[in-house]
């Protein structure tokens, strides 16, 4: 008897996740459809869509705020959506594929969008080798000299 009730509750709970995998997956294909409609406004309006690393800036501080204990994968599961949404506008750097860096890396912070983890953890930041131009964005958005 103990073995059915605990099977049934196995079934009960994963019945439940795979409704919220369902939502999930629901939920990221409104934030893609709202991006792409973004983007469609943009063009309408006969404005040049580039990657904007000062509404990066706004979107991963306001992020950190909310989710102050959110790991290092919820931050690249949150990295990688962004980019996955964002790479439409053929502008946005390719984070994942390290685009930003000198030399390819195994740390999964490589992947990761920098501004990102400038924000979240700037002593991982300091670890990577990022390009210069890329460094130098960030430093201008951030207030900081070119030197970091």
């Amino acid at each position: 008897k103990n073995i059915t009730l605990m099977t049934d509750h196995f079934k009960l709970l994963r019945s439940k996740l795979a409704k919220i995998n369902e939502t999930w997956f629901e939920l990221l294909s409104t934030r893609q459809n709202i991006v792409s409609q973004i983007q469609e406004l943009k063009i309408s309006n006969e404005i040049e869509i580039i990657w904007d690393p000062k509404q990066e800036k706004d979107v991963f501080t306001q992020y950190v705020l909310d989710h102050p204990r959110a790991d290092i994968k919820q931050d690249l599961a949150y990295s990688l959506i962004i980019e996955l949404h964002a790479a439409q506008t053929r502008s946005y750097p390719a984070w994942s594929e390290g685009e930003h860096l000198n030399s390819l890396s195994a740390d999964r912070n490589a992947l990761m969008n920098p501004i990102l983890l400038f924000i979240r953890n700037r002593t991982e930041y300091s670890q990577l080798n990022i390009k210069k131009e890329y460094q130098e964005i960030i430093n201008n958005i951030f207030g900081e000299n070119n030197e970091t």
